[in-house]
């Protein structure tokens, strides 16, 4: 079941409102700022089991700094936090602590871990990791996106519209 009544909670009936929604998305956004911690990252959901620290793309570190770093660079909020340097400590910490067989996962290992960070810096070492990673996981047998192929070709997929964007803006 997708649907859990006790885990989710109810639609609600209240019209459309741009402003309402703005405000609700500074106070997500300054929510997430203020419960950041440097080592921790940001405690998981009281109604999720998940253990430990979490630094995945999926549900982790690197999902919610993905996440404030774009909804800056779109101007949804005004940011304040430093996203490159938060995403080169959860990949310290992921690289620490977690085991090599995640290496290859877009949304739970280190491919998507290196996306965010890539796209925050822009870093040649990172881009070099992951593009190592990415061929390593180009002949995996599992076909689906959080641990085969099909995750590192989303991952290639979004750095080269990422640096097609780039590209384009300088020569503009």
């Amino acid at each position: 079941m997708l649907y859990y009544p006790e885990r989710h909670e109810s639609l609600s009936r209240t019209a459309w409102d741009e402003g309402a929604a703005r405000d609700a998305i500074d106070a997500i956004a300054a929510d997430a700022h203020d419960r950041y911690d440097s080592e921790q990252f940001w405690p998981p959901h009281p109604r999720e089991d998940a253990r430990g620290v979490l630094k995945g793309l999926w549900f982790g570190a690197a999902g919610a700094i993905w996440a404030l770093g774009y909804l800056a660079e779109c101007g949804a909020i005004s940011s304040r936090f430093d996203c490159a340097d938060a995403i080169a400590r959860v990949h310290s910490k992921f690289l620490a602590e977690d085991p090599r067989g995640y290496s290859g996962s877009l949304l739970m290992g280190e491919i998507g871990i290196l996306l965010v960070r890539w796209r925050c810096t822009r870093a040649p070492d990172v881009s070099d990791r992951l593009f190592q990673l990415i061929e390593n996981n180009a002949e995996q047998a599992t076909d689906e996106l959080m641990w085969g192929a099909t995750g590192a070709a989303l991952a290639a997929s979004f750095m080269g519209r990422i640096a097609a964007k780039n590209i384009g803006a300088s020569h503009s």
